[in-house]
């Protein structure tokens, strides 16, 4: 990961040294306070970032905890699968979230929605198709050659049912995040915290006393309590932040 990092971090340097050493020659006259904006913000997001560690990488250990090394390789592979085809979805947002932050800073709030719009629309078409066609190929492959047996490494079909719908609703709330973090903010913070702390104790709980089909039902718990609230703070903030910046 430090390999990958570092040659993104020279490739942008080398591919964009003329312009960026054209907004340091061009900056010189001009004063901002980076820190008086950027470190409060930047800690809102060290809290709202590290808290997705426990949202979304805690089950592997937790099963394999309660439920040996056999249920916890089928819960990673699992999940491999569902976040690529959330990370395939995702695409349509993560293009343009450039393009949003500039439509934000002219306050350009028509075309900002406009466009918001339509890639949210394409992003959930994009995760209802994948995973329509996943599960069409395992219901008319469940039963030829070798399929069979590389099914059955990956956990029940409750279970990737139900961790299908979970990442359904987190793409909700992940599209509102992006959308408002384009105003420097990050009202998702306090909710991340919660989701952390509410998933950690109840996948515990899960795992413990209930069948390993039902290891995410905390998770599916969260994101049932947590979706609305978050719908309500984007559109809240939404109409509030337009109003005052118009």
């Amino acid at each position: 990961m430090l390999i990958s990092s570092s040659s993104i971090f020279l490739s942008i340097f080398g591919t964009f040294r003329k312009l960026l050493h054209y907004l340091l020659t061009v900056s010189k006259g001009f004063i901002h306070s980076w820190k008086k904006e950027i470190l409060p913000l930047f800690s809102k997001y060290a809290l709202s970032f590290s808290s997705g560690y426990f949202i979304f990488q805690i089950y592997t250990p937790l099963m394999h905890y309660f439920h040996g090394p056999v249920m916890s390789g089928k819960v990673g592979i699992s999940l491999s699968l569902i976040t690529a085809v959330y990370n395939m979805s995702s695409i349509w947002l993560y293009t343009i979230t450039p393009r949003l932050n500039m439509l934000v800073s002219v306050k350009s709030w028509d075309n900002l929605d406009r466009l918001f719009k339509k890639r949210f629309v394409l992003g959930i078409a994009t995760y209802c198709l994948i995973s329509l066609c996943v599960a069409l190929f395992v219901i008319l492959f469940r039963d030829f050659w070798i399929f069979p047996k590389i099914f059955n490494r990956f956990l029940s079909y409750k279970s990737l049912v139900i961790l299908a719908f979970c990442y359904l609703l987190h793409f909700f709330v992940n599209c509102w995040a992006l959308y408002l973090r384009g105003h420097k903010q990050e009202p998702y913070f306090i909710t991340s915290i919660f989701s952390a702390v509410f998933i950690s104790i109840s996948t515990y709980f899960c795992g413990k006393y209930l069948s390993a089909d039902l290891f995410f039902l905390g998770f599916l718990t969260n994101y049932i309590i947590l979706t609305p609230i978050a719908g309500m703070i984007f559109y809240k903030c939404k109409r509030k932040w337009h109003e005052e910046q118009s």
